[in-house]
């Protein structure tokens, strides 16, 4: 077995790297600068076998073997509203292809750098999961230099060479993204392919009685995975407020009680969000006679809330202000204590309210 490789020279990306770096450093001290941080770093790996053409002219014909394409690549990226996902970074890319000729055999593999950049939308799949459908698509540029080799072997002849200039290329994906540990992890099928002229990679490659002409664009077709590290601030125990903050009319209607649930630690993490139609839901929440959430619009993003409870049963209580225009309020919850979640869906409308009781011991 041969193998032919193509890489680009160091002096070739070396400005598009130093181009990259700085873009890079300067997009993350504005990431850490923002008292809010809905931003992240990314890992993305997508591989697949790739798709060159090749067309024989002589008696005997030369066959493609195995073949891949392969992406990995560094992001720093900003999520808006759980919704839309935006990433820069620089990566490499590589492509490697197997020739056959009766018993003999060649490899030819290419290697270079690039920068690119993803959009990514997220669309939530069921009620009161965590998996969300994903669609992307990820662009960028390849700054390719021209480079040729040749190879004899017998009567075996092949001459590659790489074309150059600057390309461009584009790679949508479709998938599943899954939330892990306050973390997002992605995966997808995916179709890469490079946008110009001439092929990224030709060759001649001819024998005794065979002679054929290889030609590829840069297309892949493959699977994407992508894990997003989320910049996370300290949390902060939220203040409990006084109930003075709401009417009496509101705080004396009677409550029906659903759920218990035992906690493995006092330091607990309650998510808040509208998981239906988001129609205008206003709610208060208190933990037994101190208030923790006031006067909140409900929305699809998750309102998070960090407290610290002392030994023995609590009383957390959903208090509806307002009765959206699909009927009663609402209110997907997610109690998270040590390593475990756990799940509740409250209803409360301007007649009653709804509460569940949280306990906690030491022992």
């Amino acid at each position: 077995m041969t193998a032919l490789h193509l890489f680009h020279p160091e002096n070739k990306i070396t400005g598009l790297k130093k181009n990259i770096t700085f873009l890079l450093l300067l997009y993350a001290s504005f990431a850490f600068s923002q008292e809010k941080r809905p931003y992240h770093i990314s890992g993305i790996l997508a591989v697949g076998p790739s798709l060159g053409k090749l067309k024989n002219t002589g008696t005997d014909k030369f066959r493609l073997g195995q073949s891949y394409g392969l992406d990995l690549l560094a992001q720093i990226g900003y999520l808006w509203k759980e919704k839309l996902d935006l990433s820069i970074g620089a990566g490499i890319e590589c492509f490697g292809q197997k020739f056959y000729l009766e018993n003999f055999n060649y490899d030819m593999s290419y290697f270079g750098g690039y920068f690119r950049s993803d959009l990514q939308l997220i669309f939530p799949l069921e009620k009161n999961k965590l998996s969300h459908l994903s669609i992307g698509v990820g662009g960028g540029m390849n700054n390719a230099s021209y480079l040729e080799l040749e190879h004899h072997e017998q009567d075996i002849d092949i001459y590659a060479h790489a074309n150059k200039g600057l390309r461009y290329f584009v790679a949508p994906h479709v998938g599943f993204q899954q939330e892990i540990k306050g973390n997002h992890f992605t995966v997808a099928a995916t179709f890469k392919r490079h946008i110009a002229t001439a092929p990224l990679l030709e060759a001649l490659l001819s024998g005794t009685n065979a002679q054929a002409q290889y030609s590829f664009h840069g297309s892949y077709l493959g699977i994407y995975l992508k894990y997003d590290w989320h910049f996370r601030k300290k949390n902060k125990i939220t203040n409990p407020k006084p109930l003075i903050a709401i009417s009496p009319t509101i705080l004396d209607r009677p409550t029906i009680t659903k759920n218990h649930l035992k906690v493995s630690a006092q330091l607990i993490k309650i998510k808040v969000w509208d998981h239906s139609a988001i129609d205008g839901d206003t709610v208060s929440i208190r933990l037994n006679n101190d208030l923790i959430l006031v006067r909140y619009l409900l929305k699809r993003k998750k309102k998070v809330i960090h407290l610290h409870i002392e030994e023995g049963v609590h009383l957390l209580t959903l208090m509806a202000h307002n009765q959206g225009t699909s009927g009663e309020n609402t209110c997907a919850v997610i109690i998270k204590h040590g390593k475990r979640k756990d799940q509740f869906i409250f209803q409360t409308n301007q007649k009653r309210h709804e509460s569940m009781k949280i306990e906690y011991r030491g022992d």
